[in-house]
């Protein structure tokens, strides 16, 4: 199973090498990632950190846009055109990946299930962490399985859903306007 992990960048040479090392640890083994980093007209020195990595992964591209898109959905989705994988997932360059992450989510999704979605640390300035309000509340602190969007509406709306969810691509696709009106925003 190829999972196809897209990250738009710009302008994050600050972090993007913890970010892709988190991605070669991964347990899943990064044979079995794709990594797709889309340039967004990046004007620090991203590019030059990010290539080091080119022949660190099994199957890597590189796709440099020739003018800004303006949003990292955008972004995103010129990713999604270049994928493979049977699932996609987008990750920030500022994101770091627990080295379980992939095999979890790949363990838990079932064979008709459209996505699986994780929950995520984020990271103080002082290297602490805390949950965010979104992890906090009641609805996020049970497990859902085999659930439709229209029984849990509210996974759509989860605020930073969209680096939390491994898709399946053929419903990413299969809903391509929706995926791509909510990746806009």
């Amino acid at each position: 199973m190829l999972i196809s992990v897209i990250l738009p960048v710009y302008n994050v040479e600050d972090y993007v090498q913890e970010c892709l090392d988190s991605l070669l640890n991964q347990t899943i083994g990064e044979e079995n990632l794709e990594i797709i980093i889309v340039n967004d007209c990046s004007t620090d020195n991203s590019e030059e950190k990010i290539l080091k990595y080119s022949n660190k992964f099994t199957n890597f591209q590189y796709v440099k846009l020739n003018e800004n898109q303006g949003a990292p959905g955008k972004v995103r989705n010129i990713g999604v055109d270049h994928s493979r994988g049977g699932f996609i997932h987008f990750l920030d360059p500022d994101d770091i990946m627990d080295i379980y992450a992939y095999e979890t989510l790949v363990q838990y999704i079932g064979p008709k299930d459209d996505f699986i979605m994780g929950k995520m640390l984020s990271f103080n300035e002082d290297g602490s962490t805390f949950q965010h309000i979104t992890f906090r509340e009641h609805k996020m602190n049970k497990t859902y399985k085999h659930t439709t969007l229209e029984e849990t509406p509210f996974f759509v709306q989860v605020k930073v859903g969209v680096v939390l969810k491994l898709i399946r691509k053929s419903f990413y696709i299969n809903n391509d306007a929706d995926c791509k009106i909510k990746l806009d925003t």
